[in-house]
């Protein structure tokens, strides 16, 4: 069905594969169907209620037994034939995590009978305010605390399948690489065009669309184990579980083209990919650093020497495949994200209102630095392609530095603009917020209390003269630190959000102890407990890392 969602034919044919998407996510009619009948294991039922709060207990019990039961016994993966016709279902992994997820209620009441309400519990999405009116029951109007996430992983990945679609043209990749008014000479064209025959994905879907896909599908399953921090958890899933995970996407893998192999690598390939699918979305606001691209940059150069080996030019090619690859998830993310991300986007249903959207999407100033950023990482990735393998990342490390160096400005910059337009949105009222590249001086002037005649030119650097704006944060830095100084450590810190401060900064760090218990999972902890000898000690202290995020 992931595959299938990508170069479809026509919209009819997409929305047939996106409803089998979100019937692997949620299959509420299953859940339905087993709650209200007598097969064990379901919904409780008494002659005499007990006490309220031992209700509550037994009730959640039960669902999340239901849960479990349905998650392991049905095939959530459907695969189609190109006509659109099913031909088998297979086991996909990691389902149970998102059932469970999604099982959490708005509110749980201690029903005196369970069996009568059980729509309310197994309930993903709120009634229609009409149907809410007719109902009159707190008990039946009930539905998921986690509609919401259940709409963003259907809304990413349907954006991706339209974007890998989208970018199957050579000519949408060379102008997205190409630097608008910068006089581009005909080499310089020339080689946005070699790079844009090496981008871009083929007609028909392959295995790197496939692994894509599953990129998607997956980019937020941490949220399942802690919402903060989400893909290094989720990450810790895929990377974690490589036994059965293999065996079940290598079946599904197989049941597309018996000649591809599905194999480790390809499973660290998607969990490096969920670890890093918000990270140029923090480099574009500023949040992240330069010198976060280090480790992305070798991680990707790792994968394609693996299946590149024998062959420099095919490991240079797969190497900037994926990383485009993590760049498109990163963008697709975004794009659902400007606008309602909690709400079911039908605009990429249609294939005229996807491209519509994207090309929108791709104009405005957020995409152009992402654009911008692109070309760094393809930079470094290209200096760390010159050696065929290294683990002294020194020379790339002093590559990205120069990069955070040159860019100390622009990151404040970005920060100012996108905290500036973030508290701007909090103050207008959902109904008149526009979030159109036109209508963000409209917002800024009314969260600013300005008059709809004040030049926004004045309040946001990416509207002003670019050395107007530099003046002014150059004049602000200078006035608490030098400026070498301050550019010196202030590259050291990959993530303003949780970064340490500025004192005794000599190299990357960042710590984060806020819901460590709920990251030690009990799998965690069975891994730990599992081992003896020395490696125990030593896989302990690597769970307890993985648990504070310290790198």
């Amino acid at each position: 069905m992931l595959l299938h969602l990508v170069h479809t034919i026509n919209d009819d044919q997409f929305k047939k594969y996106y409803q089998a998407i979100e019937r692997s996510l949620w299959p509420m009619d299953d859940y339905f169907r087993h709650a209200k009948s007598e097969i064990e294991p379901n919904l409780p039922s008494w002659n005499s209620p007990p006490v309220a709060r031992e209700r509550t207990k037994l009730i959640e019990e039960s669902m999340l037994k239901i849960v479990g039961f349905v998650a392991k016994e049905k095939n959530f993966y459907e695969t189609f034939k190109g006509s659109g016709e099913e031909v088998s279902r297979h086991k996909l992994p990691f389902v149970e995590r998102y059932h469970r997820y999604f099982i959490e209620c708005q509110w749980m009441t201690p029903l005196r009978d369970p069996q009568t309400y059980y729509e309310g519990l197994f309930r993903l999405a709120h009634l229609e305010k009409d149907q809410e009116e007719r109902e009159m029951s707190i008990e039946k109007t009930n539905y998921s605390k986690r509609e919401g996430d259940y709409n963003h992983f259907l809304n990413v990945v349907a954006v991706l399948a339209r974007l890998i679609d989208y970018f199957s043209d050579p000519d949408h990749i060379c102008d997205l690489l190409v630097k608008p008014g910068s006089g581009n000479s005909a080499d310089e064209i020339g080689a946005y065009r070699e790079m844009a025959d090496m981008l871009v994905y083929e007609k028909e879907a392959d295995m790197r669309v496939l692994r894509l896909m599953f990129s998607a599908y997956y980019h937020d399953i941490g949220k399942t184990v802690v919402y903060h921090r989400h893909a290094m958890e989720g990450a810790s899933i895929l990377a974690g579980h490589t036994s059965i995970a293999y065996l079940q996407l290598n079946e599904i893998v197989k049941s597309y083209n018996r000649g591809w192999d599905f194999d480790r690598d390809d499973l660290m390939f998607i969990a490096n990919m969920v670890y890093y699918h918000d990270q140029f979305g923090t480099l574009s606001t500023g949040e992240a650093g330069y010198l976060r691209l280090v480790d992305i940059v070798d991680r990707i150069k790792r994968a394609s020497t693996h299946v590149g080996r024998d062959n420099k030019a095919l490991q240079v090619k797969l190497s900037r495949q994926h990383l485009f690859d993590l760049w498109l998830l990163n963008l697709g993310d975004i794009i659902v994200s400007v606008k309602d991300k909690w709400i079911k986007q039908n605009v990429w249903l249609s294939d005229a209102e996807s491209i519509k959207t994207i090309e929108g999407h791709l104009n405005s100033p957020l995409a152009r630095l992402m654009g911008h950023d692109l070309w760094i990482a393809m930079n470094l990735l290209r200096e760390h392609n010159r050696s065929w393998h290294s683990d002294n990342l020194a020379d790339l490390e002093r590559q990205a530095l120069m990069y955070a160096n040159r860019h100390v400005v622009e990151r404040i910059a970005r920060l100012v603009e996108s905290s500036l337009l973030s508290t701007a949105l909090k103050k207008i009222p959902e109904t008149e917020k526009k979030y159109g590249e036109c209508e963000v001086s409209q917002i800024l002037r009314c969260a600013c209390g300005l008059s709809p005649n004040f030049s926004v030119e004045k309040i946001l650097r990416c509207e002003l003269p670019r050395d107007t704006g530099e003046r002014v944060i150059l004049r602000c830095i200078q006035s608490v630190s030098n400026f070498t100084e301050f550019s010196a450590r202030f590259a050291w810190i990959g993530q303003m959000d949780y970064a340490l401060g500025y004192q005794d900064i000599s190299r990357l760090r960042n710590i984060e102890f806020e819901d460590a218990g709920k990251r030690l999972t009990p799998e965690k902890i069975d891994k730990i407990i599992g081992l003896e000898g020395p490696y125990r000690a030593r896989r302990s202290i690597e769970s307890i890392l993985q648990t504070i995020f310290v790198y």
